[in-house]
């Protein structure tokens, strides 16, 4: 039987987040990770055993607070939309992001029922069509109503069916953060201390 071994990432010292399985040869798996992610500190591991399954999450959805837009590639596209607590979140695709003119919806995720170990706030939205890839990167602006711990902010993405959990690159500011997109997924920032 084979053996797998599994590498994990944390930026904090609470949260570990899956990064892969891979089947052991010679008892040696190679594993490479070169997202960039602002952080202070960056931990490893890597653990031997059956592959590791990644979390699923559980997203509940504020059908209320909702927008829509459409890309095209002469114009690209935007939309925008606040959060009951005041987060506003801009998303902006620029011209060529597409082939063909696609509809598009991004709606505030209000909590997390599951969700990795975590007691800091987070800020997410889910973005329909989910898959959807673009040709030129895209970004979404998370701005909050008040400053920032800004070296602890770490983004994240996940699929529409709660897989997918990985951490992905933000840049942050005094009040805000910067997520690129390549395509459409949940996205979210979470504070990691």
């Amino acid at each position: 039987m084979p053996t797998f071994s599994t590498a994990e990432i944390r930026i904090n010292l609470q949260d570990w987040f899956f990064l892969e399985s891979k089947a052991t040869t010679n008892g040696a798996a190679e594993f490479l990770h070169s997202n960039p992610i602002p952080a202070s500190a960056v931990y490893y591991r890597v653990r031997e055993g059956a592959p590791a399954e990644p979390r699923r999450i559980i997203a509940e959805l504020d059908r209320n607070r909702s927008a829509a837009a459409l890309i095209t590639p002469k114009a690209g596209g935007r939309m925008s939309l606040t959060s009951a607590d005041g987060i506003r979140f801009d998303f902006v695709a620029p011209t060529n992001a597409v082939r063909e003119p696609v509809a598009v919806r991004m709606t505030v995720i209000t909590n997390f029922s599951v969700f990795p170990e975590h007691d800091g706030f987070r800020a997410a939205v889910a973005f329909e069509s989910e898959g959807f890839d673009f040709r030129l990167p895209a970004r979404l602006t998370i701005t909050f109503p008040e400053d920032l711990p800004v070296p602890d902010m770490s983004g994240y993405s996940f699929d529409g069916d709660g897989t997918g959990f990985h951490l992905i690159a933000a840049w942050p500011s005094l009040r805000e953060v910067v997520l690129p997109m390549d395509h459409f997924s949940g996205k979210g920032v979470a504070l990691s201390r």
